[in-house]
């Protein structure tokens, strides 16, 4: 833990693009760390507690107070208390972490809008675990559970192969295709909670071991994909496979039935972003989807961070 008059840091955000569910289970996922992510300062403070601020382009969200780790109070019972937990749960791998929570006050700035599900949890999470010192997936796993790939695009700045093992490995790679202008994304603002279909999955997944050797072939095969025709097939292929385990309705078929190109769920079904695939100029899938309430639409190099942009 890091004892000067002001420490900084900077997570960034997530998103899955294949393997959602599956990579709980070992699947290999492909990933992409985002532009937008969250910041992270703390300064001493002449108080004897932990003062906290949350904010979102400078209006403040959240504010507590906190003495020895326990909330006492502020804004929001709710996240008061899953903070304690937190700190409670690095206590334990670091046993002196709660005496020095005083003293001290700790600001957060979101880059996105809390709904869009872009990390807001695992960038508090990854910056907390970095400037205690303690290892982010083990926080991340005893807090929240999850795959941890969100941990992992957290501290990369290029898309990432992702499998959950014992030790998660990471592989760096390049994904740039030579139709990166046809792929955009799309916030839907309907954050789903991502322990509930967890859950969801959890009881509907059959044959494992199949499903999760198809969602890695899928994946590769996603990377490799030589043309947007090809990747079309490939989302339609992989929206099938995880809906017949999660027995939801696929995103195009509820939102968008009628649009030209491809749209694939991105983490938890129902909610947060969608990949959209567009063979026509930007101007008029933007268009398209204002017509319809989703005035926002970014192309892929707006938001992804890699080597390439």
């Amino acid at each position: 833990m890091q004892q000067i008059a002001r420490y900084t840091n900077h997570a960034n955000g997530k998103l899955l693009l294949t393997a959602e569910y599956f990579v709980l289970d070992g699947a290999t996922a492909l990933a992409v760390p985002v532009k937008k992510g969250q910041s992270f300062e703390v300064h001493q403070s002449p108080n004897p507690w932990l003062s906290w601020e949350s904010k979102r382009e400078q209006e403040c969200w959240f504010q507590g107070k906190f003495i020895a780790g326990e909330y006492t109070e502020g804004t929001s019972d709710d996240i008061g208390n899953t903070l304690s937990l937190i700190f409670k749960t690095i206590s334990k791998l670091r046993p002196d972490f709660l005496n020095q929570l005083q003293f001290l006050h700790i600001e957060t700035n979101l880059d996105f809008p809390r709904t869009w599900g872009l990390g807001s949890s695992s960038t508090l999470l990854y910056n907390l675990a970095t400037w205690a010192g303690i290892d982010a997936y083990t926080l991340q796993f005893d807090v929240f559970g999850g795959s941890g790939y969100d941990i992992a695009c957290a501290g990369v700045t290029q898309p990432i192969l992702y499998k959950k093992v014992s030790v998660p490995e990471v592989q760096k790679v390049s994904y740039h295709p030579t139709f990166v202008d046809h792929l955009y994304f799309l916030p839907l603002n309907k954050k789903q909670d991502t322990r509930l279909g967890i859950a969801r999955y959890k009881e509907r997944a059959k044959d494992s071991i199949k499903t999760i050797q198809k969602a890695t072939e899928l994946t590769y095969a996603f990377l490799e994909a030589p043309d947007i025709a090809t990747l079309e097939t490939l989302i339609v292929a992989h929206e099938t496979l995880v809906a017949n385990v999660v027995e939801l309705e696929r995103a195009k078929d509820l939102y968008f039935p009628d649009y030209w190109g491809e749209v694939k769920s991105l983490g938890a079904w129902g909610g947060d972003f969608v990949l959209i695939t567009s063979i026509r100029d930007r101007s008029e899938t933007e268009k398209y989807f204002e017509a319809r309430g989703y005035p926002l639409l970014y192309p892929y190099t707006d938001l992804v961070m890699n080597d390439h942009n």
